[in-house]
């Protein structure tokens, strides 16, 4: 019988030569905007449904040295990481500072999304708090009962990152949002270029930082051409609708596991 063997650099094109892939997703092409390292586990979890999935780089991640001078830890209730991005760049930087874990000392740690909390696993810091939903509304209607005015927090994050989740929090304690790391959008020319060649039957979003990222990239909403679009949470679905490409599907429940389910679903009302 006939047989395919690629070996080296070809393996990169394994998505492409799975012609012979099964699963409900078999024939889905799917594009994922990826900041970071970010959604690698959801990547993951399409391709074993039989999807090929193209993940486009649309950032990367630039850390800030000196983020974390002169922090005082004991001063805080609460860390709070949204992202894998974040919590690789806090822990280099604590690392920078010549210290580690235990200078967090009786610091709680909340952290959104499970990828975010198995890479605090990996560090050896289980999170004390996980909201259900991967999105800042759901980390705010969990974390904000647990505070008092004498608890204060610390939110490294991204440079220019959102300012509602901060500005909420602090009506119930005072919020530090030191800047971690930045985005450095990737060249447009090759994402745009990539996205034409992956033919994307679904345009995956997992951050609205990737949605703004991607369509930039893109020239504009025009650019996704005939791909439908799937949103992880409201934010996110806002700002493409700020983008100019407004009616994303939502997942259910906001997590990769509820990304996953609801391609499952798009695609079958294709069939």
């Amino acid at each position: 019988d006939p047989a395919l063997i690629a070996v080296g650099p070809a393996l990169a094109l394994a998505p492409q030569l799975s012609f012979w892939a099964s699963g409900p997703l078999a024939g889905a092409r799917l594009a994922l905007a990826q900041v970071g390292e970010g959604a690698t586990a959801l990547a993951r979890r399409l391709e074993d449904l039989g999807a090929q999935v193209t993940c486009l780089p649309v950032s990367r991640v630039e850390p800030l040295p000196g983020a974390l001078e002169g922090v005082e830890f004991g001063r805080y209730s609460w860390l709070l990481l949204s992202s894998k991005n974040g919590v690789d760049c806090f822990f280099g930087e604590l690392e920078r500072r010549g210290l580690d874990l235990r200078a967090l000392g009786g610091v709680k740690i909340a952290a959104i999304g499970g990828e975010t909390g198995r890479r605090l696993a990996q560090k050896g810091a289980r999170p004390d708090l996980i909201p259900p939903h991967f999105d800042s509304e759901s980390l705010y209607e969990a974390l904000a009962p647990l505070l008092g005015p004498g608890d204060r927090i610390l939110f490294p994050r991204v440079e220019g990152g959102p300012p509602e989740l901060p500005r909420r929090l602090s009506a119930h304690c005072p919020v530090d949002t030191p800047a971690l790391y930045r985005l450095t959008p990737t060249p447009p020319a090759p994402l745009a270029q990539a996205y034409r060649q992956a033919r994307p039957h679904f345009t995956l979003f997992t951050c609205a930082s990737g949605a703004s990222l991607l369509l930039r990239a893109l020239g504009g909403a025009a650019g996704l051409g005939d791909s439908g679009l799937l949103a992880i949470g409201p934010q996110t679905a806002r700002r493409l609708e700020q983008e100019g490409a407004p009616g994303a599907a939502l997942a259910r429940p906001y997590t990769y596991e509820g990304m996953a389910k609801k391609v499952l679903e798009l695609w079958g009302q294709r069939e």
